[in-house]
């Protein structure tokens, strides 16, 4: 939050070095404060980030300029949780773009005023991905004053195009599902990591909750002594570092036992004949069907 508030201040300045009373929101615009935006002036730039729906007679009674900070490609990525969701669609080691949008009564949906590329580092966590993106807010700021003062009027979004992200549950969404390959096992475990309480599985009856880990074959060489390999669909995920609680956190071998390798415990080969075994979606592609563990 106070990282929030230092980067609402930077943009504060940049307003006044263009001479624009720039409005935003230290926390996210309030419904409270809808009723007052008829009755600030035309020459007033409201700035926001994750702004709720405002209805269309709001919006068109304003005198004011309405403008989303969407720090994330838009139409592509429209919605909520967009960090986690780059990471979870395989979106990071990659550039996208910043928007600046004008605010319409869909959601990140107004005509694009200005980008501003960034890179999200390959392997990245969540707060690696908001890190890059709230880097192009002063530029965003910038351009879209700039813009708006020579009366641009914006470039629609293509809505073929368009794809809206929800919200995500860490008790519904943050559940590791063995039966997917390891890369996507190792996508969900970054994904949820701070903000959220972590990607979990259910081990002798507890929640397990799954730090850090690597597919089998990309574990750095310091993290292979701490490392267990566990199933997949495919291969293995080699789990690393978990937690029970906050603060109560093991390494794999220590929470599972040195010599606990359930990949190798509980790999089976299927009942599927020969003629139909590249059917199934455990086909190990060589000579059999690898199932995960059924935990």
């Amino acid at each position: 939050m106070q990282a929030q508030k230092e980067q609402y201040m930077k943009l504060s300045v940049i307003g006044n070095e263009r001479g624009v009373k720039l409005l935003n929101d230290i926390m996210p615009m309030k419904r409270a404060c809808l009723a007052d935006l008829p009755f600030l002036s035309s020459d007033t730039l409201v700035f926001s980030i994750s702004a709720p729906i405002i209805p269309k007679n709001v919006i068109d009674s304003c005198k004011c300029t309405l403008v989303n900070l969407h720090t994330a490609p838009l139409p592509h990525y429209r919605g909520c949780a967009t960090d986690s969701w780059m990471i979870l669609n395989g979106d990071d080691g990659k550039w996208h773009y910043g928007c600046a949008h004008y605010l319409i009564e869909k959601i990140d949906a107004g005509n694009i005023i200005a980008v501003q590329p960034f890179y999200v580092p390959e392997h990245a966590y969540p707060v690696h991905v908001w890190k890059a993106r709230v880097a192009t807010l002063p530029s965003l700021v910038r351009q879209t004053i700039t813009l708006l003062q020579m009366g641009f009027k914006g470039i629609p979004q293509d809505e073929t195009k368009a794809h809206y992200f929800r919200r995500l549950n860490t008790d519904i969404d943050g559940e590791i599902n063995w039966r997917q390959p390891a890369y996507m096992v190792e996508r969900k475990v970054r994904a949820f990591r701070d903000p959220y309480l972590g990607a979990w599985m259910e081990w002798e009856g507890k929640r397990v909750r799954i730090l850090n880990g690597w597919v089998e074959g990309d574990v750095p060489a310091e993290y292979v002594r701490y490392g267990v390999p566990w199933a997949c669909a495919g291969g293995n995920y080699v789990i690393t570092k978990v937690e029970l609680k906050p603060g109560e956190q093991f390494t794999a071998k220590e929470f599972f036992g040195k010599d606990s390798r359930p990949a190798d415990h509980d790999r089976a080969i299927c009942g599927c004949h020969s003629d139909t075994v590249q059917q199934c979606m455990f086909w190990d592609g060589e000579g059999g069907c690898v199932h995960p563990p059924r935990r």
